[in-house]
């Protein structure tokens, strides 16, 4: 069975995902900013299709997408065959060394994976190398952003994504897509970030 990811309805979409194109632009102007790390990869963790991927260029073919969806790799794979992409479960252990990653990428992710989240970021911390940055794009869950040990850089808040998304994914399929049902208690849509954190 098809997740939500990988249906016809969300690929229509395109980088109109909350924030999609333009967080990941916004993002990779801030990873350069806030690099010191120059030596390493970037990892983009739960890559889907890999369109975040293509914003991150100064890394080269130093690129890595994890996904667990085959299906959204074919398409990452076909997107940009020079880059490196991994089937992977990202609520089990990252297939990397220690140390191994000078930045890492999360859009939309942390925020599907409330339990497992604490594993997660202590895995993204495990391979990123000591000043790495992690880069997140998320919807605010409703107990607040705690990233665990790591140091909030900077922050930026777009309400105005999500409820562009949401209007034209109503318009075009009749309900709210899953990401944004269920999230707050009064109801409402839940916010939009990004943020630059340092290991």
């Amino acid at each position: 069975m098809k997740n939500q990811y990988e249906a016809e309805e969300w690929d229509k979409m395109g980088y109109l995902h909350p924030g999609q194109e333009q967080a990941a632009r916004r993002l990779a102007e801030l990873e350069l900013q806030y690099r010191t790390v120059k030596e390493g990869c970037f990892l983009n963790v739960c890559c889907g299709s890999g369109q975040g991927m293509e914003w991150f260029r100064s890394y080269e073919n130093r690129r890595y997408g994890v996904d667990k969806s085959f299906d959204l790799l074919e398409k990452a794979l076909e997107r940009q065959p020079e880059l490196h992409w991994i089937q992977a479960d990202v609520t089990g252990h990252l297939p990397f060394e220690n140390e191994w990653a000078s930045a890492v990428l999360c859009e939309c992710c942390l925020s599907m994976f409330e339990e497992k989240k604490k594993f997660i970021l202590e895995e993204i911390k495990r391979v990123l190398k000591k000043d790495g940055l992690l880069l997140v794009a998320d919807l605010e869950w409703e107990e607040g952003i705690e990233i665990a040990s790591f140091s909030l850089l900077y922050e930026e808040q777009h309400p105005e994504w999500v409820k562009e998304f949401a209007a034209r994914w109503l318009w075009e399929n009749g309900t709210l897509p899953t990401c944004c049902q269920g999230k707050r208690k009064d109801k409402g849509l839940p916010g939009y970030f990004l943020a630059v954190y340092r290991r």
